[in-house]
């Protein structure tokens, strides 16, 4: 039905792939604790980012734990949460390098090719 009749790929096999190897280490149980793991260092990021980048401490905690606790979407097993930390990582590395130019934005390549094959854009 996705494809209507046509060729599709499956653009978050990597996601899947780790996720049901998590599961069969683990089941449901250790999914979550994952999904966690994954979010909070999705969140860590950008806190840590927003410091990196010039942001007050107290207007970063008084932004973050609010924003965490209200994506609901977040705190759901599925294969588009493993694209939150390279979306996050992305977004600080390309921020820091628009003010201060260097080589280091060609990491920006691979973070985009695990991406691709990782997790959809979809859920960000």
């Amino acid at each position: 039905m996705y494809g209507h009749g046509r060729v599709w790929t499956d653009q978050q096999w990597g996601a899947q792939f780790a996720l049901y190897g998590l599961y069969v280490l683990g089941g449901h149980p250790l999914l979550g604790v994952a999904d966690a793991v994954v979010v909070v260092t999705a969140f860590g990021l950008a806190m840590f980012g927003a410091r990196a980048l010039g942001g007050g401490p107290r207007a970063i905690w008084a932004l973050w734990l609010p924003v965490l606790l209200a994506a609901p979407w977040a705190w759901t097993i599925r294969a588009q949460l493993l694209s939150l930390p390279l979306y996050t990582g992305l977004l600080w590395l390309l921020a820091a390098e628009a003010r201060r130019p260097t080589r280091r934005v060609y990491l920006a390549f691979p973070i985009l090719v695990v991406w691709s094959n990782g997790g959809s854009t979809s859920s960000v």
